[in-house]
């Protein structure tokens, strides 16, 4: 699947940028394009002329104010949710980042991208709404994120507008209790449901404010306000109706519930209901890694009219819509397997500047002056492939390949220590042979390899 013919731009600065889409009238900003390429090559969406804004490194920032959170909204969801001030002051925020698919994906997927494309099952919207987020577009608007979102995959975005940043509001000698919490049924699939609380207490823990947002249900994230005022934080968790008060909560709303075939409308129900109480109750199963991924800004060590692969240049004469995979493998890295050619499963992940990313979706001219590997080209691959032999993490063998690159970025830039925990979030290709037992022994295995090579490689 590849699609239309569209004509391809790679502004430097935002200004460049707005230009470039104010000027041609079928054209669409491009960010991660986790959402957007797929739908592009089902063919669901032609795209006139394409706008890359991934040079835009003026638009990816964390920056603490004296009354507001500054983000920018080409910050990666990896680096959202390892960022130690987001993590330390907004953790619902970093669970809801860390969740969000898989490893590949959150290297590029963005904020803003996520927002802009308004999913129904997206996880940030529930997060912002309790905290009150704005979304600051470049033309200067300032639109509260509950008014941002009009429709599944509509928002209040105007053509030739990008979103600048979201704010969220810091509000002195307030303390907050806020818990995320996420159900998926399978892999890096979307969510089924998701529930965000946000708890704001006087000195003596009484509950001043509450939000409560659920995500994933209806066909539109919804918004609870002012539940439990008057009560202490503590006793809210061990109330015994807490059951009723989910359900309550649920019959109040009017709102269209998602039956599709990831789960029916019953089922969904039920299930934001135990999620509910749950969350109330304080329990959240998502860990989140210690180990901060620090955004880099762009370096085009090469060329714009070439790539680097395993430390070969390659001339990069091929028209915008030609994906990363085809031209790796047209110029013989058949070692990138196509898999499901959706962006789920994995089979053709490489790293692009020692991160793992899927070649299926991104296109082959995104990456000019970049160094990509592959599994024959990593210098450790000697390394990787023992501890999958040792453990017995082939499997069938074809997207392995996959789980290797994937494991290798994991153990490297992220989770050295090879924390159980973390690894459900990071390593879900969508393996369909079974389960993920043996790949988990060979994750561990490898990460005290890679630690007693690097201790050997130290004078």
């Amino acid at each position: 699947m590849i699609p239309a013919q569209f004509k391809y731009y790679r502004p430097s600065n935002l200004q460049q940028a707005l230009d470039l889409l104010k000027e041609n009238e079928g054209a669409r900003p491009l960010a991660g394009g986790q959402s957007l390429v797929p739908m592009m090559k089902l063919r669901i969406i032609n795209v006139d002329t394409l706008v890359d804004l991934n040079d835009l490194d003026e638009l990816k920032y964390v920056k603490l104010e004296e009354d507001k959170l500054r983000i920018g909204s080409l910050l990666t969801h990896n680096e959202i949710a390892t960022n130690h001030i987001i993590r330390q002051r907004y953790p619902s925020l970093a669970k809801a980042s860390w969740v969000i698919a898989d490893l590949q994906v959150r290297n590029k997927g963005t904020i803003g991208g996520s927002i802009a494309h308004a999913d129904p099952s997206g996880n940030y919207f529930p997060v912002l709404f309790t905290l009150e987020g704005k979304v600051i577009l470049s033309s200067g608007r300032s639109i509260n994120i509950e008014d941002f979102y009009l429709f599944p995959y509509t928002t209040a975005l105007s053509h030739g507008e990008i979103i600048k940043e979201i704010e969220i509001p810091v509000k002195k000698n307030s303390e907050y209790w806020l818990n995320f919490n996420v159900v998926k049924r399978g892999g890096a699939s979307y969510p089924t449901c998701l529930v965000a609380v946000n708890l704001e207490l006087s000195e003596d823990r009484v509950v001043v404010s509450s939000k409560i947002a659920i995500g994933g249900v209806f066909e539109k994230p919804v918004l609870i306000r002012d539940l439990f005022l008057g009560e202490k934080v503590d006793e809210i968790r061990r109330r015994a109706d807490l059951d009723s008060i989910a359900e309550k909560i649920i019959a109040e709303r009017d709102e269209k519930v998602i039956n599709d075939i990831h789960a029916s409308k019953s089922y969904r129900l039920k299930l934001t209901r135990n999620l509910l109480v749950k969350t109330l109750m304080g329990y959240s199963d998502i860990k989140l890694p210690s180990k901060e991924i620090v955004n880099t800004p762009n370096n085009h060590s090469g060329s714009k009219y070439s790539l680097t692969v395993n430390g070969e240049e390659i001339p990069l004469n091929v028209e915008p819509r030609i994906l990363l995979i085809d031209f790796l493998r047209q110029n013989g890295f058949t070692e990138v397997k196509r898999g499901c050619d959706e962006g789920k499963c994995g089979a053709c992940t490489v790293l692009v500047d020692g991160k793992a990313i899927k070649s299926c979706n991104a296109f082959a001219i995104q990456f000019s002056g970049k160094n990509i590997v592959t599994i024959k080209g990593l210098k450790t691959k000697q390394l990787v492939q023992d501890a999958f032999l040792r453990n017995y993490a082939m499997q069938c063998g074809y997207c392995t390949h996959g789980f290797m690159m994937t494991v290798y970025d994991y153990l490297t830039n992220v989770d050295p220590d090879a924390d159980e925990d973390l690894m459900k979030y990071a390593i879900k290709n969508i393996c369909r042979c079974t389960g993920y037992v043996n790949i988990i022994r060979a994750t561990k295995d490898l990460s005290r390899s890679l630690q007693n090579s690097s201790k050997l490689d130290k004078p």
